[in-house]
């Protein structure tokens, strides 16, 4: 019986699974296929701006709503989830609101030590209004994984792809500046979150009303957040700290060498990086809805699911990776222009980094749901500090060329990535019984 029951489980992980990734592959498909064409409608520069700014947004994206997204999943009772997700509803207003004033009074001199001179006023609206629409569209992400709705998160990563990509293609026969870029990206996004909404009061209206209704209350959302309330003590500043470090190599290449360098990244990033890393993101958030399930019952299903999840990512993503990396510089040349060369240059040096993100990142909650953020809090931390100083050190101290820099930054990432998969991997190891404790205890 228990073995019968392991193998439903995993059929119905992998079916949630292939719901995700196979949106995902056709989303970020549309991205990579227009690419070709972007890059002879706009310049590296603009490209660098449009890489800074989704850099900014998703760093301040990351606590907008204090992390109580991740909540979600773990929520008890219906009750208990609706006021969850009212409860963030409300504080993403709040904090995007704080995020505007912040830019109104410092977002030129952050500029300019950018040396990002172009629409300037129009980025400190601009900012947080993106800021908005994204956390609206994570909380109803988070929202749909509860309720087991994976066919909504594929609906909105394919709505949000297609209207990026419409966007930046028709704005580029206007102006080949980062603006058409930016507010593409934008359009997208909005279009991403209204989709959300779209499919939440699909649903089922009536009963949705009526749920509402009987169960939030301004004190009911009280308690929810404060069941979580470990979320935004631990989950907060490990989730700043951990998109610090994953989103603002961009914000360091514009400061340490130009935009056009981060240019030249943000396109190996868009072909190689960010389809590997969603797709990973997708497992991710399977893997974030079976784990907590499965550590009810025995520890080591999650370390099986750990282990085997781990290997299908490594031989998913490591192998293309790999070829993709042998080929990069003539195939950069050939298919994006000649002016993309150095793109396909940084894809050979960057491949050892993105091998260890596709890999371990998905599996990267493992040490929140064994209720380890401590641990993840300290090893974010020696990631915030290893990027900054293999970046900033040899290009403003020691004046060393962009690819030397990045080489040593892809060693790095690599390396610690390893180190984060052990980790988990120990603690999985170290606990041998049932597992009974919860994130959500107080």
């Amino acid at each position: 019986m228990k073995k019968y029951r392991g193998k439903l489980l995993q059929n119905k992980f992998l079916k949630n699974v292939f719901i995700l990734v196979g949106g995902t592959v056709f989303a970020q498909g549309l991205i990579v296929l227009s690419s070709p064409i972007l890059t002879r409608m706009y310049t590296p520069e603009a490209f660098g701006i449009l890489a800074t700014f989704i850099s900014i947004i998703s760093i301040l994206n990351s606590v907008v709503s204090l992390r109580y997204e991740l909540a979600l999943p773990l929520t008890r009772t219906k009750k208990e989830l609706i006021n969850l997700f009212g409860f963030n509803m409300l504080l993403i207003c709040v904090v995007a609101f704080v995020y505007w004033i912040l830019f109104v009074c410092f977002g030129e001199y952050i500029f300019s030590l950018l040396e990002v001179e172009d629409f300037i006023n129009l980025l400190i609206w601009l900012i947080p209004f993106t800021v908005l629409f994204l956390g609206f569209t994570n909380n109803i992400i988070y929202f749909f994984i509860r309720m087991e709705k994976f066919k909504g998160i594929t609906n909105i990563k394919v709505g949000t792809s297609i209207g990026k990509v419409v966007s930046q293609l028709l704005l580029g026969g206007i102006s080949n500046s980062g603006f058409g870029l930016i507010a593409g990206d934008i359009i997208g996004r909005i279009i991403g979150a209204l989709i959300g909404s779209y499919l939440m009061v699909k649903a089922n209206l009536k009963q949705s009303y009526q749920m509402v209704k009987s169960y939030l209350s301004f004190e009911s959302m009280k308690t929810a957040a404060a069941n979580f309330k470990k979320f935004p003590m631990y989950s907060m500043p490990a989730g700043l700290i951990n998109s610090l470090s994953t989103h603002s190599t961009p914000i360091m290449l514009t400061f340490a060498y130009d935009p056009v360098v981060a240019g030249f990244y943000a396109l190996t990033q868009r072909v190689l990086g960010l389809p590997s890393s969603l797709v990973s993101q997708s497992i991710s958030q399977v893997y974030l809805h079976e784990a907590p399930k499965l550590l009810k019952e025995d520890i080591r299903h999650v370390r099986n699911l750990y282990l085997k999840t781990a290997k299908n990512l490594l031989l998913f993503g490591g192998i293309p990776i790999i070829l993709l990396a042998v080929y990069g510089e003539p195939a950069f040349s050939f298919i994006f222009g000649e002016e993309w060369s150095d793109s396909g240059v940084y894809m050979q040096i960057l491949a050892l980094l993105f091998i260890g993100q596709f890999t371990v990142v998905p599996l990267s909650q493992t040490l929140n749901i064994l209720g380890k953020q401590h641990v993840q809090l300290v090893w974010d931390i020696g990631r915030v500090l290893v990027s900054l100083a293999t970046i900033i050190v040899p290009s403003r101290f020691f004046y060393w060329e962009a690819e030397r820099t990045l080489l040593i930054f892809s060693i790095s990432m690599f390396l610690l990535y390893s180190v984060l998969f052990y980790l988990s991997l120990h603690y999985l190891q170290k606990n041998k019984k049932l597992v009974k404790r919860n994130l959500y205890d107080k």
